[in-house]
């Protein structure tokens, strides 16, 4: 599964904003401020589960009583919402976003029913979703996501503008309900969560041990290795943790043994261990090191398997640059490793030179909105920002 394109009006700077035949690598590069990060901002937001709110009365308490449903990822509420709008005016985003499907994705899906898999031809190899929804204000710090229209290789598969029968799958005559509504849960809630953002603060620092009594550690940079300490001593997480492990020790990345452990009554610190079997603290490994393994805690602990990864190039040099952006190409292209899709923000000339990822190079217009294109060798944009006057 990747995304193909999307479209986009009134979400920050995405305003009439379009961008599509998308890569399996693909690059965003240009100025500060440009719209890089509101990109991938969009597509976080649009993917991540949603919830709706059942409110209840308490007549003997005289008060309201609220539950949170999840409703998967196209409809239901978003938190956080305030100065999500374009040009901070709180007026309804339209979208479309196209997704593509390989044969073995659909026909590994649990629970389609044979007839719908058997409506397409034996010799097709992608299929092709394309959801189309709106998001409006909810109220002061909260929106609202709305399905419009789904269409699966071209036919309907939802439209809310049909009668509640005939809303699902109305393109394919042959699935009756329940079918249809089935086939359209499987499908849509194997996207849910699909998209991941990792933040640009990747650099560790050192750490006491947190009381565990005092709740799970949330993983980020700062409590790095108090989340690596707790997933490692838990029974239900310890397979996140060695994933990490692997992933790290073993090709393309094969960087050396990682292990966690007190240092002193407070202090808990993070270790590798080489190939001459030198063990330093992770500190002494460089930032290019730390940000490898942080981006890996961030892929292993999500299902998403679309990654976005915010300003790669961060207090790296210019050889270290090339060696992650390789890897990160490489774990794309690894057979049964869980990364379809990778999306990297960049201002870095080094990192945009590559060859072997699909550029785009952003920008704003004279009205503040962003807009891609990809680079030619007389661009304008693309000389003026790296040969700036």
């Amino acid at each position: 599964m990747r995304i193909n394109g999307f479209s986009v009006n009134k979400f920050r700077s995405l305003n009439n904003f379009n961008i599509d035949e998308l890569s399996s690598k693909v690059l965003l590069f240009g100025d500060n401020d440009t719209g890089k990060s509101n990109i991938l901002a969009f597509l976080e937001m649009v993917f991540m589960e949603k919830y709706s709110e059942d409110i209840t009365d308490v007549p003997d308490e005289g008060k309201e009583s609220s539950r949170r449903i999840p409703t998967g990822f196209w409809r239901g509420i978003v938190e956080g919402f305030s100065y999500n709008y374009f040009l901070n005016a709180e007026e309804l985003i339209n979208f479309s976003i196209l997704i593509s499907f390989s044969k073995n994705e659909i026909t590994n899906l649990k629970d389609l029913p044979l007839d719908f898999l058997a409506s397409f031809p034996e010799s097709k190899d992608d299929y092709f979703l394309e959801i189309f929804g709106v998001i409006h204000p909810l109220d002061i710090d909260r929106s609202q996501m709305e399905l419009v229209r789904v269409t699966f290789d071209g036919e309907d598969f939802y439209n809310s503008s049909n009668d509640p029968d005939d809303q699902y799958l109305a393109g394919f005559e042959d699935i009756v309900l329940p079918d249809s509504r089935n086939i359209f849960q499987v499908l849509m809630m194997s996207m849910n969560n699909c998209f991941l953002r990792v933040p640009a603060l990747r650099f560790l620092r050192s750490e006491e041990e947190l009381n565990r009594h005092e709740g799970n550690v949330l993983l980020s940079a700062d409590n790095f290795k108090n989340w690596l300490f707790q997933i490692n001593l838990n029974n239900k997480t310890h397979s996140i943790y060695q994933k990490i492990i692997d992933d790290f020790s073993s090709p393309p990345i094969g960087r050396g043994n990682i292990s966690i452990a007190r240092v002193s009554e407070k202090a808990i610190e993070l270790f590798v261990e080489g190939e001459k079997g030198l063990i330093l603290p992770i500190g002494r490994k460089g930032t290019g090191i730390q940000q490898l393994l942080v981006i890996l805690a961030y892929i292993a602990q999500t299902e998403s398997s679309i990654i976005g990864i915010e300003e790669i190039e961060l207090n790296l040099s210019p050889s270290t640059q090339k060696e992650i952006l390789r890897i990160m190409v490489n774990l794309v292209d690894t057979p049964d490793y869980p990364l379809n899709q990778l999306f990297l923000t960049t201002h870095s000339r080094i990192i945009a030179g590559e060859s072997d990822i699909d550029k785009r190079i952003v920008a704003l217009n004279e009205n503040g909105e962003t807009r891609v294109d990809r680079p030619g060798d007389d661009d304008k944009a693309v000389l003026e920002f790296w040969n700036p006057l």
